[in-house]
């Protein structure tokens, strides 16, 4: 560990490391505002997917869900609209597309637009990635660096794209929280050839905190 990560990578921040939330943290037990509006980017595995199911048991009312894999929006969609949900006033829609493109966003900012009453309460930037293993283990001589240009877009440009198209949705009169999550990693902290990738995964967070 100590090879790839600097030895205060956040295990010891606290005493005790929580593997669930806690009661009073759990999506179940929130109370979200009537008609509440999040859109999720990387929303077709992992974190995002996560977000999306727990922004399900909190009642959102309208959920965008976004990644470049279809199959993979497709079942979450199906998994959230199931009859399971006990939510009936639930609506979730799903737009495939590279979050690394600016365009990517345009037609769910004119759903939320046209079905939402221009609405958006949360934006879930997660969209991300590390690469493959080459990229902790190899030189920089060896990396693609085709693959290397597009971590870095996805990592850098797609929150960048996504608050630039989404923005002024968050700050119309409609909404009552208006908030910005950026999911970052630990990946931040790993010396490799990919460094210069990391400090794109974390420059972006200054810039971003000042948009609202």
């Amino acid at each position: 560990m100590g090879r790839f990560f600097s030895i205060d990578f956040g295990l010891s921040f606290t005493q005790t490391i929580h593997e669930k939330p806690t009661p009073s943290m759990h999506p179940e037990n929130v109370q979200l505002p009537c008609g509440y509006t999040v859109v999720t980017t990387g929303a077709g595995t992992g974190i995002g997917a996560q977000s999306a199911r727990a922004y399900v048991q909190a009642r959102a009312t309208d959920i965008i869900v976004m990644s470049r894999t279809p199959s993979d929006l497709e079942k979450l969609k199906a998994e959230l609209d199931g009859p399971t949900t006990k939510n009936p006033d639930l609506h979730v829609r799903a737009f495939p597309g590279d979050a690394s493109k600016s365009e990517t966003y345009i037609r769910p900012k004119s759903t939320m637009q046209e079905e939402f009453n221009g609405r958006l309460d949360c934006l879930v930037n997660n969209a991300g990635s590390i690469g493959g293993l080459e990229g902790f283990t190899g030189k920089l001589h060896q990396l693609d660096p085709n693959e290397h240009a597009n971590l870095i877009d996805l990592n850098y440009l797609d929150p960048r794209y996504a608050i630039h198209q989404l923005l002024p949705l968050l700050l119309g009169p409609r909404n009552s929280r208006r908030q910005i999550i950026n999911i970052t990693s630990i990946g931040v902290l790993c010396h490799s050839g990919y460094y210069c990738i990391r400090n794109k995964q974390a420059s972006p967070q200054p810039l971003y905190s000042t948009c609202g």
